[in-house]
C-alpha cells in the first residue's frame, strides 16, 4: 500500500494532559502531533506548548493545528522566527501549518473578544499570500526584501536558520483561490471534512502534484453503536450539518478502515485526525491498532 501518514490534532488547556497525550501518540507510532493555535481560553499558547513538547519527544513531528496568518496576530516575521526556533529545538521535526481563517457566523466576535480585528475574507487571503511569500523566501534565502500591501521586509535575514533544509509548509485550503496559493507556496495542501467525490473535485481544481492531507473527525469504538451514539451527542452539542456522519470516520474499526481506504483511493496521502471522544487514550490506541497498523502493514 501507499505510505500514508497519520497525524493527530489536539486541543485543551491543561499542560500535563496535552503532554501525556502527545507522548502516547508518539509511542503508538503516529507521524505527527499538531496542537491548536489561538487566543481562546480552551488553549495554551501554541508555540510555547510545542517548545515544551519538543523536549519530551524524539521522533514525532510537531506543529500548530493551524496558525491563522493575518495582520495583528501571526504576522510573517514572527511566525518564521518561531518556526525556525522550534525546528532547531526539535532537531528538524517541525511542520508549519497555516491558513487564512474560517467564515463561521460568530468568528469575528470570537476574535474581537480578545482584542483582534478579524479582516474580511478577501483581505485574509491576500495577507496569507503575502505572508507565505515572505516566510518561504526567509526559509530558503540568506536575505529577502519585499514590499506588499500588508507586509514588508527589507533585506531581512532569518536566524536561526531552519534545522531542516526547508520547513514543510502545509496550507489549509478549500476555495479556488486558496488552492491556487497552496499550489504556489505549500509542500502539502490540507482540505477538511469532505466526502470522497468532493475530494476528487478539489484535487482536480488543485491541478498539481502537491500531496493532499485530509482533516477529519474520528469516533471509533469496538461497538459500532457506541461510536454512533458518541458522535451523535457531539453532533447535537455543536449544531453540525446534517451530513456530518458522511464527512467523517464514525463506527467500529472495520467501518473506519473501509472508509479510509476510499479516501486513499481518491488521492489522500495524509490524515489529520481529530478525536473528539471522551476517552481519547482508548480511541487513539484502537485506531492505531486496528486501522493504522493495517494500512502501514
Amino acid at each position: 500500500m501507499v505510505m500514508v501518514k497519520f497525524c493527530v490534532e489536539s486541543f485543551g488547556n491543561k499542560v500535563e494532559e496535552v503532554a501525556k497525550f502527545c507522548k502516547l501518540c508518539e509511542d503508538l507510532g503516529y507521524d505527527a502531533f499538531y496542537y491548536g493555535d489561538g487566543p481562546w481560553n480552551y488553549l495554551l499558547d501554541c508555540f510555547s506548548t510545542l517548545s515544551y513538547l519538543s523536549s519530551l519527544t524524539s521522533r514525532i513531528r510537531l506543529g500548530p493545528a493551524l496558525s491563522n496568518l493575518f495582520k495583528g496576530y501571526r504576522e510573517p516575521i514572527a511566525l518564521a522566527k518561531a518556526s525556525s526556533t522550534l525546528d532547531n529545538l526539535s532537531k528538524g521535526r517541525f511542520d508549519l501549518r497555516v491558513g487564512c481563517g474560517a467564515n463561521y457566523p460568530k468568528i469575528k466576535e470570537w476574535w474581537l473578544a480578545y482584542g483582534y480585528d478579524y479582516p474580511n475574507s478577501r483581505e485574509r487571503v491576500e495577507m496569507l499570500e503575502e505572508g507565505l511569500k515572505i516566510i518561504k523566501n526567509l526559509f530558503l534565502k540568506d536575505r529577502f526584501s519585499f514590499k506588499g500591501k500588508y507586509f514588508s521586509v527589507l533585506n531581512a535575514n532569518l536566524g536561526p536558520k531552519c534545522y531542516q533544509r526547508h520547513i514543510p509548509i502545509i496550507v489549509a485550503c478549500m476555495g479556488k483561490k486558496m488552492l491556487k496559493i497552496a499550489s504556489k507556496y505549500a509542500d502539502m495542501a490540507e482540505i477538511s471534512f469532505l466526502r470522497v467525490h468532493e475530494i476528487r473535485k478539489k484535487i482536480e481544481l488543485l491541478n498539481s502534484r502537491l500531496p493532499i492531507s485530509l482533516e477529519i473527525d474520528v469516533f471509533i469504538h469496538r461497538d459500532r453503536e457506541e461510536a454512533l451514539k458518541e458522535a451523535k451527542d457531539y453532533f447535537l452539542r455543536n449544531y453540525l450539518p446534517q451530513d456530518y456522519f458522511d464527512r467523517n470516520l464514525v463506527g467500529n474499526p472495520e467501518d473506519c478502515l473501509t472508509k479510509l481506504l476510499r479516501y486513499m483511493d481518491a488521492g489522500i496521502s495524509q490524515f489529520t485526525l481529530v478525536f473528539n471522544q471522551r476517552n481519547l487514550d482508548e480511541a487513539v490506541k484502537l485506531f492505531s491498532e486496528k486501522v493504522v497498523s493495517v494500512v502501514k502493514k
